[in-house]
C-alpha cells in the first residue's frame, strides 16, 4: 500500500486546539461573538440581546479548550472533529445568543477544522431542509444526531487542504 493510500491518522494530524493562556482564550471568544455578530448581519435575524452572551460563551470556550479536572482537550477528544462536533452541541444548548446559535456552531465548528489545515467536503445549498450543515446542528437539537455521530461524519468528509 502507498503512503498515500493510507487512511489518515486524524488523532495525529487533526488533534484538538488547547489554549493555554488566558489572551488566546478570551480572543477565542471574541472570535465566537464576532461571528455570531457576522452572521447576524450578512442572514439578519432577531436582535435580540440577553446580555449574559459573553460569559455563556466563555462557559462553553472553557469546557471544550481549557484543560478541566486535570484533562487536557487532547485527552477528551480524539482529533479536532471531536472537539468541533462538542462544541458546535454545547453551543446550540447553551443557546447564549437570543438568535442565530445554529448558524454561529456552523460556523465556529468549520473554522475549527480548517485551523488544523483540513477541508470538509460539504454542499452548503441556501434552502435548510437541503443543507446538511443545517440538518445536523438540528439533529444536535433534537437528539437525532450525537456528538460522536457528527464528528463521525465529519472525519468521512475530511481531507487535507492543498
Amino acid at each position: 500500500m502507498l503512503e498515500h493510500d493510507r487512511p489518515l491518522d486524524w488523532r495525529k494530524t487533526a488533534p484538538p486546539l488547547e489554549f493555554d493562556d488566558q489572551p488566546d482564550f478570551l480572543a477565542f471568544v471574541q472570535t465566537v461573538l464576532d461571528a455570531h455578530m457576522a452572521e447576524m448581519t450578512r442572514h439578519g435575524g432577531y436582535a435580540i440581546e440577553k446580555g449574559d452572551e459573553g460569559p455563556r460563551v466563555q462557559s462553553v470556550v472553557a469546557a471544550i479548550f481549557l484543560a478541566s479536572f486535570g484533562q487536557a482537550p487532547a485527552d477528551r477528544f480524539i482529533d479536532i472533529f471531536e472537539q468541533a462536533a462538542a462544541f458546535a452541541y454545547y453551543l446550540v444548548r447553551d443557546h447564549p445568543f437570543g438568535d442565530g446559535n445554529k448558524r454561529t456552531a456552523i460556523r465556529m465548528a468549520l473554522a475549527m477544522v480548517a485551523l488544523r489545515g483540513v477541508a470538509l467536503d460539504i454542499a452548503d445549498p441556501p434552502n435548510p431542509w437541503e443543507n446538511e450543515l443545517y440538518q445536523w446542528v438540528e439533529g444536535l437539537i433534537s437528539g437525532t444526531v450525537s456528538k460522536e455521530a457528527l464528528a463521525a461524519d465529519l472525519r468521512t468528509r475530511a481531507r487535507l487542504q492543498g
